[in-house]
């Protein structure tokens, strides 16, 4: 269930054909503005959602639904947020509710427009910020210990793909510059450096996360210090997976 309050109704249904095509054709419930914020628009929402088995309901976006007459009031949002809460927390819905932000931006959920009583009502709040060509950095306010903090992700030609974390991102970037510098004959770290413009840790990092692919040789002592080297005789591909035969027990699958 997609409410759609604040863009023309054409370029969301646009988008909504660009990204789903046909896959999504009686999947997806669109309500266009105008939308009123009140009870009985509640009660219908409950309704429908049960009735559809809807699993996952958009709000986009909650300021141009509940049209506060000062945002920036923590009264006001908690008195116009409770009952959209107790709403979200009645049906078994995920709930995706869209803000806006600030001009000047923020950190730990005050980059979110108006009070920061309404990132209190939230289970998880998400910002979305740009950092550099198709990157985006996911920042998480989060009541769960187990949601990441932070998360890059990256728009590819299907869609947003998961990076991984700051550090993550950074040791991949990092492992593949080291690679890229490497050759089939040993180098030494400073020749290294000088290639890469690499810290001595950076290039310590890069080789433990590439693994198998280089080889170092020396002992990493004055008179032997380590080199590295591409390995030329690295796997191309993933080994196979044993299967059983039938002298062997078979395990029965199991569900859930």
């Amino acid at each position: 269930l997609l409410l759609g309050l604040e863009e023309h109704r054409r370029d969301i249904v646009a988008r909504l054909r660009r990204s789903g095509g046909d896959e999504i054709l009686g999947l997806v419930k669109v309500i266009f503005a105008p939308l009123p914020y009140d009870s009985a628009v509640f009660r219908d929402m409950h309704s429908y959602i049960k009735q559809e088995d809807i699993g996952l309901v958009v709000v986009d976006t909650l300021h141009a639904w509940w049209r506060l007459p000062d945002e920036n009031d923590a009264g006001q949002v908690n008195k116009y947020g409770h009952p959209l809460l107790q709403l979200i927390r009645s049906t078994k819905a995920a709930w995706l509710v869209l803000a806006h932000t600030r001009k000047q931006g923020g950190e730990h959920g005050q980059e979110i427009r108006g009070s920061s009583a309404l990132a209190g009502l939230l289970d998880i709040a998400i910002s979305m910020k740009r950092t550099g060509g198709q990157q985006r950095s996911l920042e998480a306010i989060s009541r769960y210990a187990d949601s990441p903090i932070k998360l890059i992700v990256q728009r590819g030609e299907d869609g947003y793909e998961v990076l991984g974390t700051p550090d993550e991102v950074s040791t991949k970037a990092k492992a593949e510059k080291f690679w890229a510098a490497l050759t089939g004959n040993d180098q030494s770290i400073e020749e290294l450096r000088k290639a890469t413009s690499l810290s001595k840790q950076d290039i310590t990092r890069a080789f433990t996360a590439l693994k198998d692919r280089v080889i170092r040789t020396g002992k990493g002592c004055k008179g032997s210090p380590y080199c590295y080297r591409q390995n030329s005789i690295h796997p191309t591909s993933e080994p196979k997976p044993e299967t059983l035969d039938d002298s062997k027990e078979q395990l029965e699958p199991v569900a859930g």
